[in-house]
């Protein structure tokens, strides 16, 4: 019986340019302007590598910073804690969202092919939900356990057919269910070694059922002589 391909996102590694674009922020202090008043002329360009914009204390509460081929900007929390940072490095953009304690907990990116994505972190820094949606429209939704391993993934391929599949904890697929653009439905049951044991569904309209032993031969259906 045919799987259901449905598109895994791929991550950009955006903790690493977060962390590019954080170093040294923290150690940084600059002298407060002075007020400008109405009437004195503006500059109409500043040219610099970084900025630092801090607190009455000194504290920086966020950054911009430039290198060769990426930018980013960084807010702080009152503790000197990262709390966010957007970036760009060559044709890709991202931001990630931190919790009090300095994790990622949100990471969205849009990479160079204009492919957007989107990643849930829970407490421990793991991957526990991925959305993208990949060149040809086609989005996909994966959901994963607390050992990081995807335990349901849902979408809908570029040719219209959605489905959803169901894996065990080992990550094996145990449940598929595929519904076609015409309407027609399967849902299917496997082993352990992937095997279907168990198909129901229709075709045309008329539905049918289909029984296979762990040698994946048929050994009862209904209706008979399909």
């Amino acid at each position: 019986m045919a799987k259901i391909k449905l598109t895994k996102a791929v991550l950009y590694t955006l903790l690493v340019l977060a962390a590019s674009f954080a170093g040294g922020f923290a150690a940084q202090c600059i002298s407060l302007v002075r007020p400008v008043f109405a009437g004195q002329a503006y500059p109409q360009r500043v040219v610099a590598q970084r900025f630092v914009m801090v607190d009455a204390n000194g504290k920086p509460l966020a950054a911009l910073q430039s290198e060769v081929g990426r930018a980013g900007l960084v807010f702080y929390d009152e503790n000197g804690r990262r709390r966010a940072i957007f970036g760009i490095e060559g044709q890709s953009s991202g931001f990630t969202l931190f919790d009090k304690s300095g994790k990622p907990r949100v990471v969205t990116a849009l990479t160079a092919t204009g492919d957007p994505l989107l990643s849930l972190y829970d407490a421990n820094g793991l991957n526990r939900g991925e959305f993208h949606i990949d060149g040809n429209g086609a989005p996909a939704l994966a959901l994963r356990d607390a050992q990081g391993k995807t335990r349901i993934l849902l979408g809908i391929t570029s040719l219209g057919l959605a489905g959803i599949a169901v894996y065990d904890q080992e990550g094996k697929d145990r449940t598929e269910l595929r519904v076609a653009r015409s309407g027609d439905a399967m849902l299917s049951f496997h082993g352990g070694s992937g095997e279907t044991l168990l198909a129901l569904g229709t075709q045309q309209s008329k539905p049918g059922i289909a029984v296979y032993n762990q040698d994946g031969k048929l050994i009862a259906g209904l209706p008979q002589g399909r």
